[in-house]
């Protein structure tokens, strides 16, 4: 783990969405698909702010944001070569089985930040990529383009709510009625999204793994201010996350 200053590479504004690349110290280099670090916005804002690391590079990490409150918008006032004070990698990363042949990953709205990394790093499996957006605006902000030089264009599926693009509907209407043998599911989004993958998940027998979101202080699991309900127990999201199997995970009603 590495807590310290790191130089801000780059900022680029999407109209309110932002990727940020960061110099990469030796230690954020070791980080997992689907771990986070924390970001000291500025702005005499009181507690670091949790961002998943979208993708990893020798150079630099970059992570993705909107503007959504106090600290996202000081971050966006941010600007190249600036520091910033980070702590991470944090928490727990996506697990791939050994046998596995293929990985469905399924984002929703900001849940597709730590999908890219995720695809990324295992080139030798074939991967299909799912993406919701509400619209074209938030859609371009998601680097599509970059998954298209991941995995393929053929291997993308994108929903949007307006229609603007794609599929007219949710993500989850685009998933297959049957899944490939020694397949897994990774999925990232909101907790309607999740819920309805972890149904098909487990209607098809298929292993899945979610990325979760809280509020988080401390981002060691100390403060105990992010637990989830599990059948093994009160988990913190920071800590024992933000990955869990999905049938491990008490869902609200």
């Amino acid at each position: 783990m590495f807590q310290g200053m790191v130089k801000i590479v780059e900022n680029q504004d999407f109209e309110g969405f932002f990727k940020m690349k960061l110099d990469c110290v030796e230690k954020v280099k070791l980080a997992k698909p689907g771990q986070f670090i924390l970001i000291d916005c500025g702005a005499r804002t009181f507690l670091k702010r949790p961002f998943s690391i979208h993708n990893l590079r020798e150079d630099c990490f970059e992570i993705l944001y909107k503007t959504v409150g106090k600290g996202t918008r000081a971050l966006a006032k941010k600007r190249k070569e600036e520091f910033v004070n980070i702590l991470g990698p944090l928490g727990q990363g996506f697990r791939i089985e050994s046998k596995t042949k293929k990985i469905y990953l399924i984002g929703g709205g900001m849940g597709i930040a730590p999908l890219l990394f995720l695809a990324n790093s295992y080139p030798e499996i074939e991967r299909e990529v799912f993406i919701g957006a509400s619209g074209l605006d938030e859609l371009a902000f998601f680097a599509r383009n970059n998954f298209r030089v991941v995995v393929g264009p053929e291997f993308i599926k994108i929903a949007t709510e307006k229609g603007s693009y794609g599929h007219k509907g949710l993500v989850t209407d685009l998933l297959p009625s049957s899944f490939e043998e020694k397949s897994q599911i990774f999925a990232c989004g909101p907790p309607l999204m999740l819920k309805e993958v972890v149904k098909i998940a487990l209607k098809n027998n298929v292993p899945c793994q979610v990325s979760l979101e809280a509020r988080m202080a401390c981002g060691l699991g100390v403060c105990r201010g992010c637990v989830i309900k599990t059948k093994s127990g009160l988990k913190a999201v920071c800590k024992d996350g933000p990955i869990f199997k999905s049938q491990e995970v008490i869902w609200d009603d």
